[in-house]
């Protein structure tokens, strides 16, 4: 699972990327990822969540994009902790168990 894909990144560069990522973004104005642990921020990015390039798309804050872009890339899922003490991601190895 990664957030964005390299091969991809000329997408990431269209009038038409910029269309939608804005559209996204002002319908989805938190980050997604700090909602899950109850913590309100703006998003100001919005990535492709799990590979599926324009049809799954997640707001995220800098921080958010930042940690769990190389979470992801390290361990293949995400390592925030939700309010209720477990992971939120659900590839997370305690969830798959």
């Amino acid at each position: 699972m990664v957030l964005m894909d390299e091969s991809f990144d000329y997408l990431y560069c269209t009038e038409r990327w910029s269309r939608v990522s804005a559209r996204h973004l002002s319908e989805h104005p938190l980050c997604q990822y700090c909602l899950e642990r109850a913590i309100i921020s703006r998003a100001v990015l919005c990535v492709p969540s799990e590979g599926h390039y324009v049809t799954a798309l997640v707001s995220l804050c800098v921080d958010c994009a930042e940690s769990t872009a190389r979470a992801i890339e390290a361990y293949g899922y995400r390592c925030d902790i939700g309010l209720d003490g477990y992971p939120c991601d659900p590839n997370h190895p305690f969830n798959r168990a």
